[in-house]
């Protein structure tokens, strides 16, 4: 039998740019004014889309979607934007909760363990969801 050899190659940005986009966008003043009052929130997800129609190679992503928990105000933002510039193109509220990041679980974790109730069923026996 013949070996595969597989080669990939990144084709997204690199994760300084990323980085940069993201820091960006928590600052630019389509999304600001969604969380105005400084309340609190959390970058929870951070997307390159893939681009539409099939292509014979693959294409570089032009676009982001970012998911934001606006804890404040008890909502998820759906962040929309250009890589390139690293604008917001479009904000859309929705009511979906989306699964926790693994900061999120990092922080509920003391929190549940502190609880009277949740933190002994905790120590004496495993949860399942």
């Amino acid at each position: 039998m013949a070996e595969l050899d597989v080669r990939t190659r990144r084709i997204g940005p690199p994760e300084s740019q990323m980085e940069a986009v993201r820091a960006r966008m928590l600052k630019h003043p389509a999304l600001r004014k969604y969380l105005r009052g400084g309340g609190r929130h959390r970058l929870v997800s951070f997307e390159l889309p893939e681009p539409e129609g099939k292509r014979a190679r693959p294409q570089r992503p032009t676009t982001y979607r970012a998911t934001i928990a606006d804890y404040a105000n008890g909502r998820t933002l759906l962040v929309d934007g250009s890589l390139t510039t690293g604008d917001v193109t479009e904000v859309t509220e929705s009511g979906i909760q989306p699964l926790p990041s693994s900061e999120e679980f990092e922080e509920a974790v003391p929190l549940v363990r502190s609880d009277r109730a949740l933190g002994a069923t905790l120590e004496s026996r495993p949860l399942r969801p």
